[in-house]
């Protein structure tokens, strides 16, 4: 199957918004961040107002723009349209971001967090609520350069995308960070290697997200082909655990990213041969028996399993096939969540083989 994480984050970025080594985003992420500044002000201290056609936030300890983000930010935060709002004259719509302010939020117990981007004219770069956990950028980058010692690598240059830029997998804008890496050290007896994705939103845009996958190959706009053995993890920044959660992320993800390619041979091999019944009924029995996923679920990832069985390099009724069936299936799902208890499905499939 293919991934279109890398794809999506190719296909939009501008030439300011890529860089060809870890060295210049890690630097480009800790800039960001020393222009930065946090500040928690009761939500109904703070008061909008127009200046030409920028809107302001301030309060009693100074006063920035709002950017496109942080007013829409705002909108939601107060209940308002956020669309509608741009519409209207900047000294309407300030009246409006103003009532919610003083009636919406008055008797909230937390608190605005307002991340600032200090410069001559200081910008609000995101406003969230005290429940905030942020995590920089560049404590994310940061954790994947001790992976180049262990033999991960950015994936080949790309060909250039509609904005005429090619890339490595590296992208930072005002609202996130994706990094993607690969290790083609060595690849398993039917010919797939190891890749990731990273991706953080410091400004509230995204959760902390990690996906591990074998792959066949990458095409030059960073379409993972062959894509399988997806694992997802997800986690949203709320609760102050946000930093203890990427040590732990990334304390298990070197687990998985450095293991032996020949105990993934070993396994892979295993779910090849392992049948989980003769047909699609008696495959569907047996998943559903095992209490692995629902009847339908089942029944559309045997489907899939045996459109693809040529890519696979396995049969539908093999426990392979179905891994591979539900990680397409997975892949069709609109929702986060919906794709990660697929995907935890199929590893509770190999846990069956291991």
């Amino acid at each position: 199957m293919e991934i279109f994480d890398a794809h999506k984050q190719w296909a939009s970025r501008s030439a300011d918004e890529t860089y060809h080594s870890l060295e210049t985003l890690l630097a480009a992420a800790k800039k960001k961040r020393d222009i930065s500044r946090e500040c928690e002000r009761p939500w109904d201290s703070l008061q909008v107002y127009s200046r030409g056609k920028a809107i302001s936030l301030a309060s009693e300890h100074g006063e920035a723009d709002l950017n496109h983000y942080s007013f829409g930010q705002l909108c939601i935060t107060v209940g308002a349209p956020a669309d509608y709002l741009r519409s209207l004259p900047a000294e309407k719509a300030a009246d409006c971001l103003n009532y919610g302010l003083q009636h919406s939020l008055a008797q909230k117990v937390n608190k605005a967090n307002v991340l600032l981007a200090l410069s001559d004219r200081p910008t609000v770069r995101a406003i969230t609520t005290s429940r905030y956990d942020r995590l920089w950028d560049c404590d994310v980058v940061s954790r994947c350069l001790p992976l180049t010692e262990q033999g991960w690598t950015l994936p080949p240059l790309s060909r250039p995308n509609p904005q005429g830029v090619q890339t490595r997998g590296l992208y930072l804008t005002d609202r996130e960070c994706f990094v993607f890496m690969v290790s083609d050290k060595c690849r398993t007896f039917n010919g797939l290697s190891r890749g990731f994705f990273l991706s953080n939103s410091e400004v509230g845009a995204g959760a902390l997200t990690l996906t591990c996958f074998l792959y066949d190959y990458i095409c030059g706009n960073h379409i993972v082909w062959g894509a399988s053995e997806i694992k997802r993890a997800r986690f949203v920044h709320r609760g102050n655990k946000i930093e203890g959660r990427l040590a732990g992320l990334v304390g298990e993800s070197s687990k998985l990213l450095s293991a032996p390619m020949a105990d993934t041979d070993a396994t892979i091999r295993k779910a090849i041969e392992f049948s989980l019944g003769t047909d699609a009924e008696t495959v569907t029995d047996w998943m559903y028996a095992k209490r692995l996923t629902t009847r339908q679920d089942a029944e559309a990832a045997y489907a899939l399993a045996e459109v693809y069985e040529a890519e696979h390099k396995a049969a539908p009724t093999s426990a392979w096939g179905m891994v591979s069936g539900l990680t397409r299936l997975s892949q069709s799902r609109p929702y986060a969540s919906d794709r990660l208890a697929l995907d935890a499905q199929a590893s509770k499939i190999l846990e069956y083989v291991a």
